[in-house]
């Protein structure tokens, strides 16, 4: 089984989000993972990846994608990201960092972060590159989230062993995570990533990364 691996959750819709997702992805990711691209019907137009489809799935279930693709994937852990996460810069040596305190910490996720989040959370005794690493309060409204998140694969199956949509899993899935005891854990870099899209349209933000593609 393999240790790591890079996991892409996308659906046809979004589709129109992939070529500017790969180019930033191929500019800024430089370490040597296998990468996955979890999508629906649609052909994975990068042949350096590893295509799963899932088959077509309605917004409402949209976890019980998530986990029909990562259940096809051998790996202990996943880093997930969605197709509108579109990179600023290299965090390689930084993920490295994280990867190794998640392993350390026995999280079950380690989510990184782009700006300051609403969780309940404390700072360990654990810094990276000047900010800490911290862990969500086990009363924290949201004890998941879908931001760039490494995580345990065994506790993202179970979290989204019920189909359900992005906000319900949020939701529902926080009081999962309570009951079972899962330790989760967040870091922040500013801006590392752009959201690209907000309610299956393009960003200001994500539109300038498009057209600044076409010039580099």
């Amino acid at each position: 089984m393999t240790e790591l691996a890079v996991v892409i959750a996308t659906c046809d819709k979004y589709s129109f989000l992939w070529e500017g997702w790969y180019h930033y992805f191929k500019k800024h990711w430089g370490l040597d993972l296998p990468i996955y691209f979890i999508t629906e019907t649609i052909d994975c137009p990068f042949p350096d990846l590893r295509e799963i489809k899932v088959g077509p799935y309605e917004y409402k279930h949209w976890t019980g994608k998530i986990n029909k693709g990562v259940s096809q994937i051998y790996a202990e852990n996943i880093f997930l990201i969605l197709e509108d996460y579109y990179f600023n810069e290299s965090i390689d040596n930084l993920f490295m960092a994280l990867y190794a305190s998640f392993q350390a910490l026995d999280a079950d996720s380690l989510r990184i972060l782009r700006k300051p989040s609403t969780a309940t959370a404390h700072p360990i005794k654990l810094s990276l590159h000047g900010s800490p690493v911290r862990k969500l309060e086990r009363n924290s409204k949201y004890l998941i989230s879908y931001v760039p998140n490494i995580w345990k694969r065994s506790t993202l199956l179970d979290i989204t062993l019920k189909a359900e949509s992005a906000w319900d899993s949020e939701v529902k899935g926080t009081k999962r995570i309570r009951d079972r005891g899962y330790e989760m854990y967040d870091y922040m870099r500013p801006n590392w990533y752009t959201d690209a899209s907000r309610r299956g349209k393009p960003t200001e933000d994500g539109l300038r990364l498009i057209k600044e593609m076409s010039y580099e």
